[in-house]
């Protein structure tokens, strides 16, 4: 399987000297993408990660990686919605400000030039085709502390453990272009420096939920992060703290993983010094970043009613200035995305997705959607099961395609009552994707009862 370029850490990347440089492009409607991609953006890519810029009379060694996300409308503009991956069709929790664009270009480098090259090329070749192209920047910083001064990166997978992560996987019910490709989560991040620093120690520890070199608030000095094991104290750190709201640990949370790839920042914005993290993340299905975001950290009712959200965010420490969604295309020799362009393939594709409602039939929150357990049966009577993961959804894939299935619902999570049957037909096409509201019959007493 060939991966996405630049997920995985590389010498250029993990440089303390490198740069980072979000690019952000928006194609007029009427622009062919394909040839777009293909005649403009592939050999602008390529020219930067080979290095063969020259500043002056002086070559420039290949100093670039570069990571390329496509977002939900340039499939629609590109006339392949169809092939479009389904994650795309999520949204960031109602409280983050969607800033979406057509395509991400990430970059880190160690020459500059490169990247002011490429977006010449960008820029001058038929102009009128890009609408609007928007630059967000970052650095590295050789000591793998963030803007707070806290180590950063600790539980982020091992070497061996991220592709598993971060890809989706030759098997996934996703179309087949997409396997070894990655979602890619962005979130601008602003972080209140000052208010920080007129914390003390402990209090710093307990919004985070660790001291500033890194080991647990809970565990002796210098316990590795890797030895942490589960949290077996009620009260420390506090239930908001970062990584407990973030990273709760157990059995059924576990699997919700996510490979962080973010950079620190700092710019002049009226007059104001502003820092923060520019915040990236890939992950093979885009749900789980979705429910660390919204289902944990954001939400007030998890791990318990009445916790709080995450510290961070409560006083204010930490504030998401806006965000979006991509999908970073697999490599491909021909150019940026061919995979979408070709034919699909024949298989049928379904993603289940599981709710729990209230009394009043809103949403509930501290609802566990981990469990939930379906049959799909095609008319022959032939059977398979799907049981969702905590992020309240499950994917199946290569169905029978131009026939009924039937897909009955034989587990709710807990306290909530099994949902009507529904049936679908699938295409060869298309990923379908079927919802169930399972209504709660029992008062919740924290998340997950």
């Amino acid at each position: 399987m060939t991966y996405a370029d630049g997920v995985l850490p590389d010498a250029v990347s993990r440089d303390p000297h490198s740069q980072a440089w979000l690019i952000f492009v928006d194609l007029a409607p009427d622009t062919d993408i394909k040839t777009w991609l293909r005649d403009v953006a592939t050999p602008a890519r390529d020219a930067l990660v080979a290095g063969t810029v020259t500043d002056g009379d002086t070559e420039i060694d290949p100093d670039a990686v570069c990571t390329v996300g496509f977002g939900s409308t340039v499939f629609d503009k590109a006339g392949i919605s169809a092939v479009r991956p389904s994650g795309l069709a999520a949204a960031l929790p109602p409280n983050v400000p969607s800033a979406a664009h057509d395509l991400v270009f990430y970059v880190f480098t160690r020459a500059d030039v490169l990247v002011a090259s490429f977006l010449r090329t960008l820029a001058a070749t038929d102009p009128a085709k890009i609408v609007g192209l928007l630059v967000e920047r970052g650095y590295q910083r050789a000591d793998k502390r963030e803007i707070f001064g806290n180590r950063d990166g600790l539980r982020n997978g091992t070497p061996t453990s991220r592709p598993n992560i971060a890809f989706v996987p030759g098997y996934s019910d996703e179309p087949s272009w997409t396997h070894g490709g990655s979602y890619l989560a962005y979130l601008k991040v602003t972080q209140d420096v000052e208010a920080w620093q007129a914390l003390s120690p402990e209090e710093q520890a307990a919004v985070i939920g660790r001291k500033a070199d890194g080991t647990r608030a809970d565990l002796p000095d210098g316990t590795p992060a890797t030895e942490e094991g589960e949290f077996t104290q009620e009260a420390v750190p506090p239930a908001t703290a970062h990584i407990r709201k973030a990273g709760p640990r157990g059995a059924e949370n576990d699997p919700v993983q996510i490979f962080r790839r973010g950079v620190p920042f700092v710019e002049v914005t009226d007059n104001k010094v502003v820092e923060g993290l520019q915040f990236v993340s890939y992950q093979a299905n885009i749900a789980d970043f979705l429910t660390i975001l919204g289902r944990w950290m954001n939400n007030a009712n998890f791990p318990a009613a009445g916790t709080g959200i995450d510290a961070l965010f409560q006083h204010g420490l930490a504030t998401i200035a806006h965000g979006g969604l991509y999908f970073a295309v697999p490599h491909d020799p021909r150019f940026i995305g061919a995979g979408a362009f070709d034919d699909p393939n024949q298989g049928g594709h379904l993603r289940i997705v599981v709710q729990v409602t209230d009394a009043s039939g809103a949403q509930d929150p501290a609802a566990t959607l981990a469990g939930a357990t379906f049959t799909i049966t095609d008319p022959a009577g032939v059977s398979q099961t799907a049981v969702t993961t905590a992020s309240g959804c499950v994917t199946v894939s290569m169905l029978p395609i131009d026939q009924p299935l039937t897909v009955s619902q034989t587990v709710a999570p807990a306290g909530a009552s099994v949902a009507a049957p529904q049936t679908v037909t699938l295409n060869r096409c298309t990923q379908s994707t079927l919802t169930f509201i399972d209504a709660r019959t029992a008062s919740p007493g924290g998340y997950g009862t």
